[in-house]
């Protein structure tokens, strides 16, 4: 009699363990590779808006505000937050022309150096339902669209301009590279610590309720909802410890930042936090070292 041969019971379980073992290994790896290349698109999405940024400037001579100053159909001052931010300038910039003018034919910018006005910003255009995918970061999980109540409006982004690590008393102008008063506007030659050394852009990932008021939309800010779109280093705050003020990811052990030249650098949690502000703010004093 002829006996085929085959695998015993323990031998078989042996090689499912073994390739248990393998997967547990393999799993972790795979999923670091992903998050590498997501962070990777992250400061990419970055680099394009600081593209976007020095085309603006050198197109209109600064920087746009983080929202500008609002007004009335009639021309008078409106509520200062309830504004377009400076996503919205920048849509030229980065292939989204279409969607600027068709806002443009509502909101009636005025670009002046030195002074930004629009119509109050309206959520209920349908271009500001539009998701841009160089506005979200692939690591978050937020929505695309902000709700309020049942009913979506502006779609979210994942980036907000720096105002700077403290706000001015002058109604939060701030005293970074995006401020937020009257539309008033920063240029290159303001950031006397250096374009590298300065923070112009940084990453919001939290919340992931879009009917929290602090969800950032890149249209700009509605009803008073400051955080929107910009952002400030506040004392005593690191990167993902502060959410409604300061910058905040979904990426493991910090976040990503866009300086006034156009570079993106992470920002450990770990960073000082008198660093952290020093690179915030344009004309601190002394230019600060990124670390």
């Amino acid at each position: 009699m002829r006996y085929q041969k085959g695998f015993t019971l323990v031998e078989l379980l042996v090689v499912i363990a073994i390739i248990g073992v393998l997967i547990a290994l393999l799993l972790p790896a795979v999923q670091q590779a992903r998050e590498a290349a997501r962070r990777m698109q992250c400061a990419n999405n970055l680099k394009q808006m600081g593209l976007a940024l020095h085309n603006h400037h050198d197109t209109f001579g600064s920087f746009p505000p983080g929202m500008a100053k609002s007004l009335n159909s009639d021309g008078t001052d409106a509520d200062l937050y309830r504004s377009f931010g400076w996503q919205t300038y920048i849509l030229p910039f980065i292939e989204q022309a279409n969607i600027h003018a068709a806002i443009q034919e509502v909101a009636d910018f005025k670009v002046r150096t030195g002074l930004y006005t629009s119509l109050g910003c309206d959520c209920s255009l349908p271009e500001l339902k539009t998701v841009i995918e160089g506005y979200r970061c692939p690591s978050a999980n937020t929505p695309d669209l902000a709700t309020d109540g049942d009913t979506e409006t502006c779609a979210i982004s994942n980036y907000a301009g720096c105002y700077g690590n403290t706000p001015e008393a002058d109604n939060w102008s701030g005293n970074g590279a995006m401020p937020i008063r009257n539309g008033r506007v920063v240029r290159m030659r303001d950031i006397t610590d250096g374009l590298s050394g300065t923070f112009m852009v940084g990453e919001v990932a939290t919340p992931t309720n879009a009917d929290d008021v602090t969800a950032p939309k890149w249209a700009g800010g509605e009803d008073n909802e400051k955080w929107e779109v910009i952002r400030q280093t506040s004392t005593g705050h690191n990167p993902n410890e502060h959410e409604k003020e300061g910058f905040t990811s979904q990426h493991s052990g910090g976040v990503q930042v866009l300086a006034c030249d156009g570079s993106a650098h992470f920002i450990a949690e770990t960073i000082d936090s008198t660093t952290y502000q020093r690179l915030s703010n344009i004309n601190w004093g002394t230019p600060a070292e990124w670390p």
